[in-house]
């Protein structure tokens, strides 16, 4: 058996999921040689597998908590917390968007619009998040740039790291800032970098 000497590292690392969300990672790094997530050489383990559970490298988040996930490889582990939130659908908050999807280029961004509506409560927090389609490699490809605040009205400018075309989704949440597992409204940006 070979063994492999260098870094190790979870290549997509994830932290945060609604239920019902699959994140793939697409490999692991072990020094300058990627492993595929279905490798039978690697293992895969959830602390909690009742929160989000990893069956060869796809993770499935399956209630609201906190987990670890951990692949390890060779005697070698890496592992990245996650934060499995819910959705609340029981409540009218909504997220307005200036654009139904983004295209943009590494000299041209867009910014797109948003304004929540709805019984929202006082103090609350509105963050994106990726599944890993805007970051193959592990490194996020796109720039996300959060404008100041008017009331209920924000917006968020995308540009382009470098000219390499990516394609994806960024996902927004609302939730209430002292509970990150309750989501009050989610929507998805489809987005086209090139």
């Amino acid at each position: 058996e070979t063994k492999y000497r260098g870094n190790f590292r979870l290549n997509q690392p994830v932290s945060y999921m609604v239920v019902g969300e699959q994140f793939k990672f697409k490999a692991l790094q072990v020094g300058a040689r990627e492993v595929d997530r279905k490798s039978d050489y690697i293992e895969w383990d959830s602390s909690d597998s009742d929160i989000a559970k990893v069956d060869d490298g796809k993770v499935t988040a399956r209630s609201k908590g906190t987990v670890t996930i951990t692949g390890s490889y060779d005697g070698r582990a890496d592992s990245c917390e996650v934060t499995v939130a819910e959705l609340d659908t029981n409540n009218n908050v909504v997220i307005n968007m200036s654009h139904q999807s983004a295209e943009f280029s590494l000299n041209n961004p867009v910014t797109v619009n948003f304004e929540l509506t709805g019984d929202l409560p006082d103090e609350y927090t509105i963050m994106w998040y990726n599944l890993g389609d805007l970051s193959p490699d592990g490194t996020m490809l796109i720039n996300c740039e959060w404008g100041e605040w008017n009331g209920n009205k924000t917006s968020l400018t995308l540009s382009a790291y470098n000219a390499k075309e990516v394609e994806g989704n960024l996902i927004l949440v609302v939730y209430p800032t002292n509970d990150n597992q309750t989501v009050l409204a989610k929507v998805t940006l489809p987005i086209k970098a090139n």
